[in-house]
């Protein structure tokens, strides 16, 4: 009775942290100007280096260029080959020591990767018939969603690709952004096929149900907010960002075909609860600008050219830092610890875990999130059956024979949850 005690004041502890957490701002620092104006490339960034492919310049041809700007030793590098594809509005992944560019044309799409060891472009899969609206990765496998929103998993590993008939796909939509988290993909925006309309709907893809899942707008059931808390929400757009950093997707710029307007504006999508927020970007001024890449490196947001208004200078590499885990200190962090203690836990509690404990203390589940392919192998210890806790009952652990936290988290009763909660 005393651990379960305990284990409460650890939530009220959690849930009073959380709610008055400071509002999470970011701060945005130019870092290199480009020699010319370039939108509609794909950007990766990996090995200390940002790599831009292909894009329109002035003259609205496509080009071949890969350019690769190191940024320690303030050099650049841009050279091309006669193998090298004329490409726009393509997308890329870095995966190894290969850069993979993925493209439609009018009937098929296109797969292939730059190999660095070579510097050669090799074709490695098309999809005839297939017209590819996104495209993403995870560790080493490629998911792309083509315009029936079925989704493509090509493995570089093991060179196969499979195809996901989806089940409860979104309504027809072109120009959406999607990204990967684990066994998900996330998608945002896009035009639906209207004119001038955008969409701002939240959907996910679960690869292993082969079902999309809309994200509702309104206050998930667990946290310091009320139920029916009106949740901020990014406007419509189209030909806008969306990158994953850690556990969390940044949205920026893009452009509302209703008015035509070019958007500066950074959001925050929490993948642990799926709550959006508007950030207040602080240092040098965003452009506002729409057709431009995002992509992650270092923990930080990078964001390279796009198409800017008059009067906004979009030929710039602006590197934004985005917001960190909120440190624990003083008496929080020792009852937390104590919990631990008390449930047979030996190792430190990680500094975000107070906001991965807000879940109910009574009826709670413990087990291990299963592993999925996509997400990289780590080594684990003795696994363990889901434990249901009741009011009043205690918790019996040998000391040791529960994994570490970063690997376990706590979720609710199946019953309780709106929809199927994403990994944290």
């Amino acid at each position: 009775m005393c651990r379960i005690l305990v284990f409460c004041h650890v939530m009220f502890a959690s849930i009073y942290l959380f709610a008055s957490a400071p509002v999470p701002s970011a701060r945005a620092k130019q870092v290199w100007p480009l020699d010319s104006s370039i939108y509609d490339h794909s950007l990766s960034c990996g090995h200390g280096k940002i790599y831009v492919y292909g894009g329109r310049e002035k003259d609205y041809s496509p080009t071949n260029t890969l350019s690769i700007y190191d940024l320690k030793s303030a050099k650049v590098s841009s050279f091309t080959h006669a193998s090298f594809p004329r490409m726009a509005g393509h997308t890329s992944a870095l995966i190894g020591n290969r850069l993979f560019l993925g493209h439609s044309t009018v009937a098929d799409f296109h797969l292939g990767a730059i190999d660095f060891d070579w510097n050669e472009y090799d074709s490695i899969l098309t999809l005839p018939n297939q017209h590819i609206v996104a495209m993403t990765h995870s560790a080493h496998s490629i998911m792309l969603v083509d315009s029936n929103f079925d989704v493509h998993v090509y493995d570089t590993v093991r060179n196969t690709a499979t195809t996901h008939k989806a089940k409860n796909s979104p309504k027809t939509r072109y120009n959406f952004k999607a990204q990967a988290f684990y066994d998900r993909i996330y998608i945002f925006g896009g035009s639906p096929s209207a004119p001038d309309s955008a969409a701002d709907d939240l959907w996910f893809f679960d690869l292993a149900t082969s079902e999309w899942t809309q994200v509702p707008r309104k206050a998930p059931p667990f946290g310091p907010w009320p139920l029916d808390a009106k949740m901020p929400w990014p406007s419509p757009r189209t030909e806008h960002s969306m990158t994953l950093v850690s556990n969390k997707i940044y949205v920026f710029g893009g452009r509302s075909p209703e008015t035509g307007e070019r958007k500066r504006d950074l959001w925050m999508l929490d993948l642990r609860n799926h709550t959006w927020q508007q950030l207040d970007c602080s240092g040098d001024r965003l452009a506002a600008v729409s057709l431009h890449a995002g992509a992650e490196r270092d923990g930080n947001l990078v964001l390279v050219g796009g198409y800017a208004d008059k009067g906004d200078d979009g030929n710039m590499i602006v590197e934004v830092t985005v917001p960190q885990r909120i440190p624990l200190v003083g008496r929080h962090r020792r009852i937390i610890e104590m919990s631990r203690e008390a449930v047979g836990f030996d190792s430190r509690l990680e500094e975000d875990a107070a906001h991965k404990l807000i879940r109910p203390a009574a009826q709670t589940l413990w087990h291990r999130r299963p592993p999925t392919p996509y997400a990289s192998a780590r080594p684990t210890t003795k696994a363990l059956a889901p434990i249901s806790l009741s009011t009043g009952e205690s918790l019996q652990c040998p000391q040791g024979t529960l994994p570490p936290l970063r690997h376990t988290r706590l979720v609710p009763p199946s019953s309780l949850l709106q929809f199927p909660s994403p990994p944290i």
